[in-house]
């Protein structure tokens, strides 16, 4: 965020004079409308109302866009034989032609081991995958790779399943794409499970299968469902989040510690929940929240996940509130702004102002292992403790270019809840919000695991002829399937450790 600030604050004096431009150029994707003053000493002034009012939304349309980093040659591998957005002439979207796309994934092996050569320590890897096309199967082949050459190393993979009803339509046969999709998600996810420690699927969809208008609500939120721009901002944040228990300097865990208390027994596919932004009063101290739900035993403000509206990021699993078996926990923004609990002035001698049960807590982590054991005492709540707790006091930065998502007149500059009445004053909208996730196992994983493996089973792979053209026949799909149900079994209670 800072380095490309800085960027297009650069590129900005340079176009003194000029108005109404918008930088669209390949050598530099700040594509940032703004409007210039005369007066070119207003230079600072012009760029600093630009950051209060800057709009992204009809400019953006792929992650390039906003780039202003300049990548090293051997970050990027180019597909050259396919033209991106081409869904009429050669499509790259059948998960075969990824899988068997050899030069490509040459590239990609040589690429892999020039980065880990030059590691000092190689500890894992991510995997970020556009899993409903033909990019679903080039992953799929390169966690093989990985398998095969770094088998001793964590391998976290995050398929991104992305329903475009729009590229369906102009693409000719709506219901043969729609299945498409579909196919391509399952087989990335059968050949992912394979290989990888943990796969968590990542989309705003709550079905595993394109439906229109089958989005997740998010609270205190407005984003579009269709703007690539506004769900991978979602994602990122949560991928950010969850991550940090394995990229903190603080209290690092490794990350295929985290990755083996949450694949045991075979379950290698976890949910991920997200609250986007954590919904903390701005009268309200984090430990104050905690006691609210504990004093409530009525069930009036439920458990920890439904008071802090968790919503599930894996299509198909809906329930990541209750019945959560194995979970670690991430939490950022709440110390940065003294949001913990009240401080006590030592050089007083007035009885403190804060006297509660948390008194003596003096972490978040702490506060919230004890939270959950005295949820478990009452016997509200989830049935288990988290396995881990990471919290860092530095909230997420919602400054240009993260899409305008929340509601200001709800969440102060902040990202904390206003009160009734209150304004937000700040002029800039929500530059900084609090957020939290869960990577969980849960029965809910099992039935989407359950769901998927009914609708591939149902395919007739005759009306798909081009994936027949790419190598797929009815034995593997019949394999797919299979290795699918396995997983569901996992899930089930007398598998529970």
């Amino acid at each position: 965020m800072e380095s490309e600030d800085s960027n297009l604050q650069s590129t900005r004096k340079k176009q003194k004079g000029e108005k109404n431009c918008v930088i669209l150029d390949d050598q530099d994707k700040d594509v940032c409308e703004y409007e210039e003053n005369e007066n070119p000493q207003a230079t600072d002034q012009s760029y600093e109302e630009y950051k209060k009012i800057y709009d992204l939304d009809n400019q953006v349309n792929t992650w390039s866009d906003y780039l202003s980093a300049r990548f090293h040659p051997k970050t990027n591998v180019v597909v050259e034989d396919y033209i991106h957005g081409d869904m009429r002439t050669r499509p790259f979207d059948v998960y075969g032609l990824g899988y068997n796309y050899d030069n490509l994934i040459e590239n990609i092996e040589d690429h892999i081991r020039f980065y880990a050569e030059e590691a000092d320590y190689l500890r894992g890897f991510h995997l970020m995958i556009d899993s409903n096309n033909s990019f679903g199967g080039v992953g799929v082949k390169v966690s093989e790779l990985l398998a095969d050459e770094y088998s001793t190393k964590g391998k976290i993979a995050f398929p991104s399943i992305t329903h475009n009803h729009q590229v369906a339509a102009e693409g000719g046969n709506f219901q043969i794409h729609n299945l498409a999709q579909f196919l391509n998600s399952a087989l990335t996810m059968k050949g992912l499970t394979d290989q990888c420690c943990l796969v968590t699927p990542m989309s705003l969809s709550k079905d595993t299968f394109p439906l229109k208008d089958n989005f997740r609500q998010l609270p205190f939120s407005k984003y579009q469902p269709q703007s690539h721009y506004h769900t991978s901002a979602i994602l990122a944040s949560a991928i950010d989040t969850m991550t940090l228990p394995w990229r903190s300097r603080r209290n690092k865990i490794d990350m295929a510690e985290i990755a083996s208390k949450l694949n045991i027994n075979g379950r290698k596919v976890a949910a991920t929940a997200i609250s986007l932004p954590f919904p903390l009063k701005s009268n309200e101290f984090f430990v104050e929240l905690l006691e609210k739900i504990e004093n409530e035993r009525s069930g009036k403000y439920g458990s920890f996940h439904e008071n802090v509206n968790l919503v599930s990021l894996m299509p198909g699993c809906h329930n990541v509130t209750k019945d959560v078996q194995i979970e670690c926990l991430s939490l950022r923004g709440i110390g940065v702004n003294e949001c913990f609990k009240p401080k006590r002035d030592m050089r007083s001698t007035k009885m403190p102002s804060y006297t509660g049960r948390y008194a003596l807590t003096d972490s978040i982590p702490c506060a919230l292992f004890s939270h959950f054991a005295r949820m478990k005492e009452i016997g509200n709540g989830n049935s288990t403790i988290p396995n881990s707790i990471t919290s860092i006091d530095t909230s997420l930065p919602t400054e240009c270019p993260f899409p305008h998502l929340f509601d200001k007149s709800k969440l102060s500059k902040n990202g904390l809840v206003l009160e009734d009445g209150s304004t937000n004053n700040s002029g800039h909208g929500v530059t900084n919000v609090p957020v939290l996730t869960s990577l969980q196992s849960s029965s809910a994983v099992g039935f989407a695991m359950k769901s998927l493996a009914e609708r591939c089973g149902k395919i007739n792979l005759n009306k798909l002829h081009r994936f027949q053209e790419a190598g797929l026949d009815n034995d593997e799909l019949i394999e797919t399937t299979e290795g699918l149900i396995n997983l569901y079994e996992c899930y089930e209670d007398d598998n529970i450790a």
